[in-house]
């Protein structure tokens, strides 16, 4: 949708709109978790011995895999016009935010950490409100205490689960601490985008 200019956000609110029965879910940095990783392999490895291809469940999986490729693809996009060593803060560690847990195992940040690191990002900062600093630090990142240190000088920003407090971040006034031009790259849609775009040197991408 990014191609075409297209909120998908918009277009989910516009489909959900007054369909209980419909919950069509927000997009997000891909499919995480300890359980929801591995079991469509699972169902598509039963369902091949019985001579079954489950195309949905393969193409959901192709899915989900690529749209982190694309998050990495865009930061790395973004952060050329300048230093490897530019600060990117990763807020949201655990492979999901609401209901709020602290566990890593199949978090798409984690992965993201990877992908950046190997591609040269050395500088890469990780807060989360209830992932124990150590596991963060495990990943390759640099825990930072409070969020608010963490958009200090941040060239890059990226919002990776939707844990509740994001929601309630004074958006705005955090960015101003940034180092601009700066990408905020919000996974989540958690921000309004109108306010954000009033903000010189701030570069807001949603999925």
């Amino acid at each position: 949708c990014q191609k075409w200019d297209i909120d998908t956000n918009k277009i989910i609110r516009a489909a959900n709109l007054g369909y209980v029965r419909g919950n069509i879910p927000r997009p997000s940095p891909g499919v995480g978790g300890y359980c929801l990783q591995k079991d469509p392999y699972i169902f598509i490895h039963s369902a091949s011995e019985k001579n079954y291809q489950p195309t949905l469940f393969n193409v959901a999986r192709k899915i989900n895999n690529k749209i982190l490729v694309s998050v990495a693809k865009t930061i790395d996009q973004f952060l050329s016009s300048f230093s490897k060593k530019d600060k990117i803060l990763l807020a949201g560690f655990a492979f999901k935010g609401n209901p709020e847990t602290s566990d890593i195992r199949g978090s798409t940040t984690t992965s993201l950490v990877k992908r950046l690191l190997e591609l040269g990002y050395k500088n890469i900062h990780g807060y989360d409100p209830v992932v124990p600093p150590r596991e963060i630090r495990q990943t390759g990142a640099r825990h930072v205490p409070l969020i608010e240190k963490g958009f200090n000088g941040a060239r890059a920003v990226i919002i990776m689960n939707n844990h509740p407090s994001f929601e309630k971040l004074k958006i705005r006034k955090l960015l101003h601490k940034a180092r601009k031009p700066v990408l905020l790259f919000d996974t989540w849609a958690l921000f309004n985008a109108e306010e954000i775009n009033k903000e010189e040197g701030v570069h807001y991408k949603r999925l």
